[in-house]
C-alpha cells in the first residue's frame, strides 16, 4: 500500500484545512464525502484513510456516498449535503468535466470544496486540491 502513504497525509493536510471551519464549540465539523465508486480497490482505500482520520478526531464528522460512476448521481449528493449543511464537501469526482455545477453550488453556498484524486476541468477556487502527481516517487 504504498500509494495509500502518498494519500492518507494529504488527505490528513485537506480534512486539517477543513477542520478549521467555523463551528460552535459544541457542534462537529460536519464534511460530506463523494466518491466516483465504492467498488474500486484504491476508493477503498482513500475512504479507509479518511474513516480512520476521521475516527481519531472525534470533532469531525464524515457523510460518505457512493455515485455509482454516475455524473448526476454525484452532483444530487452534493446538492444534498448542501441541504443538510455541511460544513463542507470532498468530491473524488466521476468525470472531471461534469464538475461544474458541483463547484459553483459549493462556492455559492459558502462552503470549502475539495476535490480529489482528479482534477475539475475549468479549476475553481477550491479550498485544497489533492492529487498524485508523476513527480510523486514511490520507493
Amino acid at each position: 500500500m504504498k500509494l495509500a502513504k502518498v494519500f492518507v497525509p494529504a488527505f490528513a493536510m485537506m480534512t486539517m484545512a477543513l477542520s478549521s471551519l467555523p463551528a460552535q464549540a459544541d457542534q462537529k465539523v460536519r464534511i460530506g464525502v463523494t466518491m466516483a465508486s465504492f467498488g474500486h480497490t484504491f476508493h477503498i482505500t482513500m475512504m479507509d484513510g479518511m474513516k480512520k482520520w476521521a475516527q481519531a478526531h472525534p470533532d469531525v464528522e464524515l457523510a460518505m456516498v457512493d455515485a455509482s460512476d454516475d455524473s448526476a448521481k454525484q452532483t444530487g449528493q452534493v446538492e444534498n449535503f448542501l441541504a443538510q449543511g455541511m460544513d463542507g464537501v470532498v468530491v473524488q469526482p466521476v468525470d472531471p468535466a461534469a464538475t461544474g455545477p458541483i463547484s459553483k453550488g459549493v462556492l455559492k453556498a459558502g462552503k470549502a470544496l475539495v476535490y480529489l484524486n482528479a482534477s475539475p476541468i475549468n479549476r475553481p477556487t477550491v479550498s485544497c486540491f489533492v492529487v498524485q502527481t508523476p513527480s510523486i516517487q514511490e520507493s
